[in-house]
């Protein structure tokens, strides 16, 4: 059985290839798939795909060994083991060769071309294959197997001419200060840079630092005469050697090759060394490649909070101290949680004071019980999230008098917390539970309507226990602090979220609770003196409820309640309870103005004309009778509305109220008797569809403009014959029963200044 990682697969998916009877199945999580083709004939014993995903090498039954590509498109390699024995290990050497290992036997390499190569081991050993090569692991040692790279080949080669072979051959040259090595460097000139780059991909792959340096000084000797080169390659690759040679060492014991170290990171390989608790090493590596110290540094200080048990917490504390402040920005809060984890709370409060971002340290304090500490940094921090994250937390774990004296003293936490109390309300929260309804507006109609019912009552509960449990604490809360009209405002606002109970009826007997409610906060109300206003007004407001309560009764109908005074006594009139509509304009002192218009437009509403003319003679009314014309009108009774513009005092009002009934000749002769011209230019606006009306509206405005010019002329006449403004004056108040339009005012106003 072999397992294809889902990166190197089509499907995306893990892959397992098993080998059943005849041939290999492709087990995954769509389903199996057989393979056919020539790569597999016979019973599998063994398989192993290579590190890439893109070759599979099989044992068969009958001794071979057999290398195809991951498709089983065709064999790629074939050699005869001359042993039917499954091998103990079978892995892939890179990418070229593949090792077999049998036990007392050597061990078994098959090259790319089928060329076998035998290894002699006296001892049981273990195989771990790698990217480019694979271990092998001993009772004593650690071997590592590769392809020798073909940089180091085109160097080392018996007989190599090849420009990096003459280019460390020059360096040699160059050393013994002979005259060779410029000959060498003119017999490669074209092709340096190839040379020099073979001679630090050589050094790269090398394990002695010896000839690692001399490789380094080749490449380094060449790059002098080659100005086309990149300058910063030699640095990079002498930064990783020095890397690679640091945990190569045999303390460290951690011997990657160069590409495993490139496949692996940098950042993988501090974290190895941290968790073999080599943090000093790690470190200087961290620093070394650029690479941000803080993981190592909280390692290291969470590994002594635990190696360190016997040192007291404030000699530790400057240990940690010391060290932690070497990196920026390191998070304090971190180290200290494990500190409490490892029970060591007081050096975990010493170290959050060292934390300076509230965000995480507010959080640890409270995680520690340091919670008037975490209240004071939350308040300094002047985050409002972080504040509600300590009052949540000290309201569930302190007694409510506890409570309360923490946030007292303090403004923002208090205010926060009264903000948060009295906010979200159980209307709101109904409100939002109604637009929640939208969501299944598709359902069928009947079943929107019982999830509706049933989502409202449960809705309901949860939230009226939650806003009562909320209330009464906020209510504890302004007792115990002497704030009276505080908790009086929360028991007026509770009797409202009673009278926005959707499950109950108006009538019900909630209302008792609610006038309840309300008189208790007119009685602390009345405790201050400040609140006299606040005291008349819930005084008012229970004794218009009692009275709306007694309606519902007395007329069987949920119409009254929560209305103003002003609906309820229009609500009396119109079902025909004139006795109680008194009762209510005595009870609350209904000015006479206001009571005539409520009645004349409630009369109006249920065309009770008889009563509405009976209404208006009973003595003259206070508003006039302009409000029985628009009565009348908006109910589109113009008959009636006839009995009452007669009687309208203003010529003006009785004018406009003719044309609202479309009275042109009515509305003309008051137009013309209150002699104004802009009336009459409004008139005709009014009826400009009427012919008729129009010409007579303009004769009437002639007529009027003739009489102003008349005095127009006569004061210019008395200006022209130098005489006295008094002559003027005479002559206005003769005829003064003229009106004038504004731009004939304006016009005269001017003349009789000039006339001064």
């Amino acid at each position: 059985m072999a397992v294809i990682e889902p990166k190197y697969t089509v499907s995306g998916n893990v892959e397992v290839l098993v080998g059943v009877g005849d041939g290999i199945l492709i087990v995954d999580e769509d389903g199996v798939q057989r393979v056919d083709g020539e790569a597999v004939q016979g019973p599998v014993q063994k398989m192993v795909v290579s590190w890439d995903g893109k070759y599979l090498a099989i044992f068969t039954h009958d001794g071979r060994i057999l290398v195809t590509d991951i498709n089983f498109k065709g064999v790629l390699l074939e050699y005869n083991c001359e042993s039917a024995l499954p091998p103990e290990q079978l892995a892939w050497c890179g990418l070229d060769s593949v090792l077999l290992y049998w036990d007392d036997t050597p061990l078994l390499m098959v090259g790319p071309r089928g060329d076998p190569v035998h290894y002699f081991y006296d001892e049981p050993l273990l195989l771990i294959p790698e990217c480019d090569g694979v271990r092998i692991l001993l009772n004593t040692s650690l071997e590592f197997l590769q392809r020798v790279p073909d940089s180091t080949v085109s160097i080392f080669k018996i007989g190599s001419t090849s420009p990096a072979a003459l280019l460390y051959d020059a360096l040699d040259h160059f050393d013994r200060r002979s005259a060779k090595a410029d000959e060498n460097l003119r017999l490669i000139q074209s092709s340096l840079p190839e040379a020099v780059e073979a001679c630090i991909d050589a050094a790269g792959h090398e394990f002695d630092v010896s000839r690692q340096r001399t490789l380094l000084r080749a490449a380094s000797y060449g790059q002098a005469f080659c100005s086309t080169f990149q300058r910063d390659r030699i640095q990079e690759m002498c930064k990783t050697l020095r890397v690679l040679n640091a945990v190569r060492d045999p303390e460290i014991g951690i011997p990657l090759s160069i590409n495993q170290y490139k496949l692996l990171t940098p950042s993988v390989l501090i974290a190895r060394l941290i968790n073999a608790h080599r943090h000093l090493l790690a470190l200087r590596i961290s620093e070394y490649v650029g690479m941000n110290q803080e993981v190592v540094i909280m390692h290291w200080a969470c590994s002594k909070i635990t190696a360190s048990l016997a040192i007291p917490d404030a000699t530790l504390l400057e240990i940690l101290l010391d060290k932690l402040k070497l990196c920026r920005g390191i998070s304090y809060a971190a180290v200290a949680a494990h500190a409490d984890k490892n029970g060591r709370r007081k050096l975990a409060a010493m170290l959050v004071e060292h934390e300076p971002r509230s965000s995480k340290q507010v959080p640890l304090l409270l995680s520690i019980g340091e919670e008037d500490t975490a209240l004071m940094k939350a308040t300094e921090s002047g985050d409002s999230d972080l504040v509600y994250l300590v009052l949540f937390h000290i309201w569930q774990k302190r007694p409510p008098l506890e409570f309360f004296g923490m946030i007292q003293a303090r403004p923002l936490p208090r205010d926060l917390f009264i903000s948060y109390a009295r906010r979200d309300t159980l209307s709101e929260k109904l409100k939002r539970s109604y637009k929640g309804q939208d969501m299944v507006h598709h359902l069928d109609v009947f079943a929107l309507v019982l999830v509706a019912i049933e989502l409202l009552v449960v809705i309901y509960l949860i939230m009226v226990v939650k806003m009562c449990y909320k209330h009464e604490f906020l209510k504890d809360f302004f007792l115990s602090t002497g704030q009276l009209q505080e908790v009086a405002f929360l028991l007026w606002k509770e009797s409202w979220e009673l009278g926005k109970n959707p499950m109950a009826s108006k009538g019900s007997p909630l209302h008792g609770p609610r006038i309840k409610l309300i008189d208790k906060a007119q009685h602390l109300f009345a405790e201050t003196k400040e609140h006299t206003f606040e005291s008349k007004a819930a005084e008012e407001h229970a004794k218009l409820l009692r009275i709306q309560h007694e309606l519902e009764v007395s007329t069987k109908q949920a119409i009254f309640v929560d209305s103003s005074i002003s609906d309820t006594i229009r609500t009396c009139i119109v079902l025909g309870n004139h006795r109680a509509a008194m009762k209510v304009k005595t009870e609350f002192k209904v000015s006479e103005k206001r009571w005539y218009w409520l009645k004349v437009f409630a009369l109006a509403t249920i065309r009770d004309w008889e009563a509405l003319e009976k209404f208006s003679k009973e003595k003259r009314p206070p508003i006039g009778y302009r409000p029985f014309v628009e009565a009348c009108i908006d109910a589109d009774e113009k008959g009636e509305a006839l009995k009452y513009i007669p009687k309208l005092a203003d010529l003006r009002e009785r004018a406009e109220a003719y044309a609202r009934i479309g009275m042109a000749k009515e509305a003309a002769d008051a137009a013309s008797q209150a002699k104004d011209g802009e009336l009459l230019g409004r008139l005709k606006l009014t009826f400009a569809q009427n012919a008729a009306a129009s010409s007579l509206f303009d004769t009437l405005r002639d007529r009027l403009s003739f009489q102003v010019s008349g005095i127009v002329v006569c004061i210019f006449f008395c200006l022209f014959y130098g005489r006295k403004a008094s002559v003027v004056g005479t002559f206005m108040k003769r005829n003064r029963d003229c009106r004038l339009s504004v731009t004939d005012n304006k016009f005269v106003s001017v003349a009789l200044v000039q006339v001064v």
